[in-house]
C-alpha cells in the first residue's frame, strides 16, 4: 500500500510538472499563465471565474484570458475590478458556465503593480487569489496597534468580528490582524470601514471560519489617528467599539 501511495503521489507531481512545462505562452510580459486543469488544481469548476484581492493595493483591475486548446488560441474571458483588501469580483463573461474543460488561464494587471496568483476551485467556480509579488518586511504598523487577548474576554466567540463607531469621525477605517504569538507572524484578517456615528461593519475575512481560533487580535487605525477601543463578546460575535 505504501508503494502504491508513493507511486500515486509521484505521478501527480510529474503530471503537474508536465503541465507547467507545456503551458502555452502569452505575448505580454505582465501576463501570468496558470494551469487550472484537474491535475493542477483539484476540484470542479464549471460556472464562474472570481478574482480575490489579498494585496494592500486598491482599485486594481485585471484582464483574464482562457486558453482554447483545440485552436491553440487565447480568448478574453473578461475583466475584474478589485476595490480593496479581500474584495472579490465574479467576472461577467460570455464564456460563463463554459469553463469546465479550460486547462490554462492568463491573468494580466492593467496597472504597473506586480502580483503572484493562487488558484483554487470552490462551489464550482475557479477562484484566483491575488497576492503582492513580494511580501513587505515593514512591521512598523505594530507599534501603533492595540492588542486584545481574545481568550481573556468573557463570553462566547464563534462567528464574526464586528466594529462599531461611537466617535464623531466619518469614513474611518481600521485593519484587523490575528495571531497566536505577539512576536510571530500577524495575519491580516480584514478591513473595517465606518461611515459615521453608530455605523457598524462586519469584517469580511480571508481567514473565514478559522478567525475565532486565534488568541490575539490587533487593531490599527489606517489614518494613523489614535482611538480607544472596547472589546467584548456578544451573540457569538467579537465586538470592537471605537471611541
Amino acid at each position: 500500500m505504501r508503494k502504491l501511495i508513493i507511486a500515486g503521489l509521484a505521478a501527480a507531481i510529474v503530471c503537474g510538472a508536465f503541465a507547467q512545462q507545456n503551458a502555452p505562452t502569452f505575448d505580454d510580459p505582465k501576463a501570468s499563465v496558470i494551469a487550472v486543469s484537474s491535475a493542477a488544481v483539484p476540484g470542479k469548476m464549471k460556472d464562474n471565474i472570481k478574482l480575490i484581492n489579498l494585496s494592500d493595493d486598491e482599485n486594481i483591475s485585471f484582464r483574464v484570458y482562457i486558453y482554447n486548446s483545440k485552436k491553440a488560441s487565447w480568448n478574453l474571458y473578461g475583466k475584474a475590478l478589485l476595490k480593496g483588501f479581500h474584495d472579490g469580483d465574479t467576472i461577467d463573461s460570455d464564456f460563463e458556465s463554459k469553463i469546465g474543460k479550460v486547462e490554462y488561464v492568463a491573468v494580466i494587471p492593467d496597472g504597473n503593480g506586480t502580483y503572484k496568483y493562487e488558484a483554487e476551485k470552490k462551489h464550482n467556480d475557479l477562484r484566483i487569489r491575488i497576492y503582492p509579488a513580494k511580501e513587505s518586511a515593514d512591521e512598523s504598523y505594530k507599534k501603533d496597534a492595540v492588542i486584545a487577548d481574545v481568550r481573556n474576554i468573557p463570553g462566547v466567540f464563534k462567528d464574526n468580528v464586528k466594529f462599531i463607531n461611537e466617535t464623531s469621525d466619518k469614513n474611518i477605517s481600521f485593519t484587523l490582524y490575528a495571531f497566536n504569538d505577539k512576536n510571530g507572524t500577524w495575519q491580516k484578517a480584514g478591513i473595517a470601514v465606518l461611515k459615521d456615528f453608530g455605523d457598524t461593519d462586519t469584517v469580511d475575512s480571508p481567514l473565514e471560519d478559522s478567525l475565532p481560533s486565534y488568541a490575539y487580535f490587533a487593531v490599527v487605525s489606517r489614518s494613523g489617528k489614535t482611538y480607544a477601543y472596547d472589546f467584548r463578546k456578544a451573540n457569538k460575535d467579537f465586538i470592537i467599539t471605537v471611541r
